[in-house]
């Protein structure tokens, strides 16, 4: 991964350490971390100033992370990973930012291709499918891991997932062959209904 100071179009840093794919890079919420997940089965914490990674998270499975994020409070990261194969669908882990211990894991039905969660750090969203031809977006509360809802309109792997800043609303989008992508929004308040 590389930094780039986006003034002056220069390079100012680059992290290296993951042994496969980085699939996702953020910032953690309070700025002292870059956060990267990948294939290679890690959560890595580099230090914003020095560039120098200073923690790293195994994944419980080692199929390799795919979506990650950090709750808006600072307190969770949610990792997601695909299984390679059927009837393994993956596995979301919820990692306790104050120790850095895994809390819980959650094990969907579906595949794990997006993650999201709500501005209050209530609601945890992924988005997934069972197939190429089947998307699914689910909706868990973050403090038990219970399913709250689950949405199954979309007609490929919804691959992005987002809540609006409010909270009202969820945004999902869909497409693997590329000929039936699609963008779905659904309102938060009565968790039900389609998405349009």
């Amino acid at each position: 991964m590389r930094v780039w100071d986006p003034i002056s179009g220069k390079e100012i840093g680059a992290l290296d350490g993951h042994n496969g794919y980085v699939r996702r890079v953020h910032s953690s919420p309070d700025g002292k971390f870059i956060v990267s997940s990948g294939l290679d089965g890690t959560t890595r914490f580099w230090n914003r100033e020095t560039f120098k990674e200073e923690r790293q998270l195994l994944a419980t499975r080692h199929e390799g992370i795919g979506p990650s994020v950090v709750s808006p409070d600072g307190k969770w990261l949610i990792t997601g990973s695909r299984g390679t194969v059927l009837p393994d669908p993956g596995i979301i882990t919820i990692w306790d930012l104050a120790t850095f211990k895994e809390r819980t894991t959650i094990e969907p039905t579906h595949k794990v291709s997006s993650l999201a969660v709500s501005s209050d750090s209530r609601l945890l969203a992924m988005g997934g499918g069972l197939n190429k031809q089947m998307g699914e977006v689910k909706i868990f509360d973050l403090a038990t891991g219970k399913e709250v809802a689950a949405f199954q309109d979309h007609r490929e792997w919804v691959e992005a997932i987002s809540f609006s800043p409010d909270g009202r609303w969820l945004v999902s989008g869909s497409g693997y062959s590329g000929d039936a992508g699609e963008v779905r929004v659904w309102g938060m308040k009565t968790l039900r209904g389609k998405g349009e």
